[in-house]
């Protein structure tokens, strides 16, 4: 398998890869967070989707390929160079 496959719990549970879904308070949770504490998930997360981005638009304009090329579109042609053929 060349590919990863993801389900969705339910997804899952419908082609019989689990027997049950455990209930989940996260919904609840998620409901509860102030504003505050959301912003300061957010900010967390940000950098790092900041540095991915940078290193992805360099990537591309290495690689000649459009100014916006996705995440995947510069792992195809990298994957390409690497292993040809493959």
């Amino acid at each position: 398998m060349t590919e990863e496959t993801w389900f969705s719990a339910k997804e899952a549970r419908e082609m019989n890869l689990c027997d049950e879904i455990p209930a989940s308070n996260r919904a609840e949770s998620f409901l509860r967070l102030t504003l505050s504490r959301s912003s300061q998930i957010s900010a967390e997360y940000q950098p790092q989707n900041q540095n991915v981005m940078n290193l992805t638009n360099e990537a591309a304009e290495l690689l000649k390929l459009k100014a916006e090329a996705t995440e995947a579109e510069v792992s195809a042609v990298v994957v390409a160079l690497a292993w040809p053929g493959w």
